[in-house]
């Protein structure tokens, strides 16, 4: 698999489990956000920032691809809407965006602000956008996907990710 496929962040055989409305992703990203923030900061500077290799990414830069995750699919979103047809869903490079965009090197606070502020805009499109847009066919990789499909993958990886760094933190903090 390439690091452009990879950086799609879609677990294509992964089915997702309960159907969803956009009330409901509106709900779960706004726990999320909550849960998230009042979390991340439990911990140290030096623990959000450590590394356990070179080649792994730490908590902050998890954190830093999650903005990367959530530019790109607020765009992705976006479009989806206001494009006619059908939407085809473009890869990004997540390696090269950590390191580019030197999250490792940037404080928390930014880090956390934006990640929010991104995540509360794309709220602002699902509460805007109408329901039926939900069916709206997309492609990814040649295969065919909803916009509905997509939005839940998005969650799916960022409930991924947060409980990714908080158990991770939790065991530095615990030892």
């Amino acid at each position: 698999m390439s690091v452009l496929s990879l950086c799609l962040r879609i677990r294509i055989n992964k089915p997702h489990r309960i159907k969803m409305n956009r009330s409901s992703y509106i709900f779960s990203l706004q726990n999320i956000i909550k849960a998230f923030r009042s979390n991340y900061f439990l911990y140290s500077i030096e623990t959000r920032a450590y590394k356990s290799k070179p080649d792994k990414w730490s908590k902050r830069q998890i954190l830093g691809h999650l903005i990367d995750s959530a530019r790109y699919n607020l765009q992705r979103f976006t479009e989806i809407i206001h494009t006619e047809g059908i939407y085809v869903v473009k890869p990004y490079d997540q390696n090269k965006l950590v390191q580019l965009n030197d999250y490792q090197h940037t404080s928390d606070y930014n880090l956390i602000t934006l990640w929010q502020l991104l995540n509360h805009n794309i709220i602002t499109v699902l509460t805007t956008m109408d329901e039926h847009l939900l069916n709206k066919q997309i492609i990814i990789g040649n295969e065919p996907y909803t916009l509905d499909w997509l939005i839940k993958d998005y969650i799916d990886h960022l409930q991924h990710h947060f409980q990714q760094i908080l158990t991770k933190l939790r065991k530095e903090f615990n030892h």
